[in-house]
């Protein structure tokens, strides 16, 4: 019998619960407990905790990849070979929250690695378009092709499986191998209409896209490439001069062009995201 034990800590290192998990004869069982050692997590939604690792990648220059690895042993044997890795704790059923993952993703670039099976490489699907909604750079994921050979790889395997014999340096190989094998960009995604309201006498159309990444939104609504604390040509007027700036926290955006509407105190994602309805 083995138990192990993972305390899930968001992006400053503050533990929100821990993942126990007993492996034995008869299967394992797993539970959760909340710091103040409650037995559960107190109502709140797997799907809103933080990914395993958080707080290490949370360190690490945002040009670096994260391989994204379903389950905390999984991402355990990834960053063994030095790999930046995360790993999702929802189970295959479910995934991270955009909201989740936002002060993850921001920036960063993810390669999305499915244990082999149909739940995860659904669950892989579902988390990768959590990631590009959340503001990631890029995300891509590893769909693996219908000729993998189960007598090598049988249904289920997952990094783990496939990592823990190996020396770092193959592992690293292994890895970039998948990748150029198998892995396929995942678009981000457009931003789905669910309510009309007023305003002022006029219907405003609202979006469910990620309200709080000025990056995103600035690529959903305009096709802008915009980076956190870079700047950009202003979408609203003819700007030849890359007077938009995006605050480093992603949040705001703030234009230097005289007479623009989004100059002063700028503007958010939410409000790049109204969109006028004739």
């Amino acid at each position: 019998m083995r138990a192990t034990s993972y305390a899930i800590a968001d992006a400053h290192g503050v533990v929100q619960a821990t993942h126990h998990r007993v492996d034995g004869p008869d299967g394992k069982r797993l539970w959760w407990e909340l710091p103040d050692g409650t037995t559960g997590l107190g109502g709140r939604r797997v799907e809103t905790l933080p990914m395993h690792r958080t707080e290490l990648v949370a360190r690490e220059p945002r040009s670096r990849t994260v391989v994204v690895c379903e389950g905390e042993r999984a991402a355990d044997a990834v960053a063994r070979t030095g790999l930046l890795a995360v790993g999702t704790v929802t189970g295959a059923a479910s995934c991270h929250l955009a909201d989740a993952v936002a002060e993850l993703a921001r920036g960063r670039r993810f390669v999305v690695w499915p244990d082999l099976d149909e739940p995860g490489l659904a669950h892989a699907a579902r988390q990768a378009r959590q990631l590009a909604r959340a503001g990631a750079a890029g995300v891509v994921w590893i769909r693996y092709a219908p000729t993998v050979p189960e007598a090598a790889w049988p249904p289920g395997t997952d990094a783990a499986d496939l990592l823990e014999e190996l020396e770092p340096a193959v592992g690293r190989e292994l890895v970039r191998w998948l990748v150029d094998a198998w892995a396929e960009p995942v678009p981000a995604p457009a931003p789905e209409l669910r309510r009309t309201r007023k305003c002022d006498g006029r219907r405003l159309r609202t979006s469910s896209w990620d309200e709080g990444s000025v990056t995103a939104a600035l690529s959903t609504r305009y096709g802008l490439e915009a980076r956190p604390g870079r700047s950009v040509r202003c979408p609203v007027h003819d700007d030849r001069h890359a007077s938009l700036s995006v605050l480093a926290d992603d949040r705001r955006a703030v234009c230097h062009a005289d007479g623009c509407a989004w100059s002063g105190r700028g503007v958010i994602a939410k409000d790049i995201q109204l969109e006028l309805v004739r």
